[in-house]
């Protein structure tokens, strides 16, 4: 019985089938999304430090008039109203704006600037210098300063209705105490091109008309272009415009509206703007970073390392068709 059982278990056995190895399938890799990589800040005259460029005390012994920075109330370029692509062309090219006043006892109450410049590297632009006095409706006149030193240029207004001032004097004394103040200073370096960076177009007509509009039911759209100034604009800053560096470009037709500003490079505002209150961000497909803000009525939009902003916008969902197609017209000759 024993052998028996024996044989018996021998031909189980033998009787087992052969389980074939599997071959493990490689696992696998789930795509790895890269943070956008967020451009620092052009690098400043000066150091963006505006009493590097001209103390109080030493703007004051010069122009016999006592003068102070602004309460900060008057020099919020990161507040809503002002954070838009227009307000920092100047320092996207690596420079600063100052501005000095006569202390105000009542700090809500502002009378207007007595010394109000822009210093930027000089190879940024290329206007000749301005020496035309200007009548204005804050001051009685006010007289340019534009002169440029150890590769800086400085340019702006200095008021000449203080008593008994020389309007020519007052140029010569501040002209004067920056050319101490940029020959102390480190010279500007040239910044090298961000890759991706957009090109604008020689004007906005140019941009509008890259785009096929009757495939978003508007082939009439037509463009316009605000460059806009006010009196105090400096030379420096209206050759900047002129450049095309930045604009505000106006598109309509009976069905679309838009109304927006770019500056290629500017993706550096990136956390300033969601930083604002009510900024909300919005998942648009085809473009990398779309921020809300309704409280002021606007659209920012991310796009690698540059920043366009919609104002004005209405129907947001309806102006994503649109913006995306100006971003990709960017995209496509950056």
């Amino acid at each position: 019985m024993r052998i028996l059982g024996v044989a018996v278990l021998l031909l189980l056995v033998g009787c087992t089938p052969v389980v074939e190895p599997v071959e493990t399938p490689e696992p696998t890799q789930t795509p790895v999304v890269e943070p956008l990589e967020i451009p620092a800040q052009p690098a400043q005259v000066f150091d963006g430090d505006c009493s590097e460029i001209f103390s109080g005390e030493a703007l004051s012994a010069a122009l016999g008039q006592q003068l102070t920075r602004p309460t900060p109330a008057f020099l919020a370029p990161f507040s809503a109203a002002s954070l838009e692509p227009e307000t920092f062309l100047v320092e996207q090219v690596g420079g600063v704006r100052c501005n000095w006043a006569e202390p105000q006892p009542d700090p809500t109450v502002f009378t207007g600037f007595v010394l109000g410049v822009t210093a930027v590297p000089a190879f940024a632009v290329s206007a000749p210098e301005d020496t035309e006095c200007i009548a204005t409706d804050i001051s009685a006149t006010a007289c340019p300063i534009d002169v440029t030193a150890n590769g800086i240029r400085l340019s702006g207004f200095v008021t000449s209705d203080a008593p008994g001032a020389d309007k020519l004097a007052r140029v010569a004394a501040v002209e004067a105490l920056f050319a101490e103040s940029a020959t102390a200073a480190a010279a500007p370096v040239a910044q090298t091109p961000l890759p991706g960076a957009w090109q604008t177009p020689s004007d906005c007509g140019d941009l509008v008309a890259s785009v096929d509009w009757s495939a978003l039911g508007a082939p009439d759209l037509q463009a316009d272009e605000s460059l806009g100034t006010d009196a105090y604009t400096s030379v420096v800053e209206m050759d900047l415009r002129g450049g095309r560096r930045l604009y505000t470009c106006w598109a309509s037709s009976d069905v679309l509206q838009l109304k927006f500003s770019l500056l290629g490079g500017g993706a550096w505002m990136q956390d300033a703007v969601l930083a604002q209150d009510g900024a909300t961000v919005v998942d648009v497909p085809g473009l990398d970073l779309v921020v809300e803000r309704p409280e002021v009525g606007t659209i920012d939009i991310f796009d690698g390392v540059n920043w366009l902003q919609s104002f004005d916008y209405g129907d947001a969902d309806a102006m994503y068709p649109a913006l995306t197609a100006i971003v990709e017209a960017l995209d496509a000759a950056a």
